[in-house]
């Protein structure tokens, strides 16, 4: 059985900003989050804990779980931000770097924060 983990994300602007991962984009192996999913973040504020978990079996054992997400930026039509993940719950950021910051860090308990700054 497979490791879930936790991502919190991080809204550092003066803008409420949605979240969402796409029904279309890459996605695969993954249980949770699901598909069509959207969490709303205050400015300045970070949102509850996201969880994230790896399909186990159905061709996934041994492949990482991947999910993408979009926020909903005032400024720009922000790209996708692809994730991928492990059967341990380690997460990574992965792909092209987005049109806007995006860092993702550890904190101490194994969250995972993904801090999204969009330009001005």
């Amino acid at each position: 059985m497979s490791d879930s983990g936790t991502l919190v994300i991080s809204n550092n602007s003066q803008w409420y900003i949605a979240y969402w991962i796409p029904y279309d984009e890459w996605w695969n192996c993954c249980d949770q989050p699901t598909r069509g999913s959207v969490v709303r973040v205050a400015p300045r504020s970070q949102s509850h804990g996201i969880a994230f978990a790896r399909t186990d079996g159905h061709g996934c054992s041994g492949k990482q779980g991947q999910f993408t997400i979009i926020p909903s930026l005032p400024t720009i039509e922000a790209e996708g931000q692809q994730f991928w993940f492990d059967s341990g719950g380690k997460l990574e950021l992965h792909g092209s770097t987005p049109n806007y910051v995006s860092q993702l860090e550890q904190i101490p308990g194994g969250v995972f924060v993904w801090t999204v700054t969009p330009p001005a």
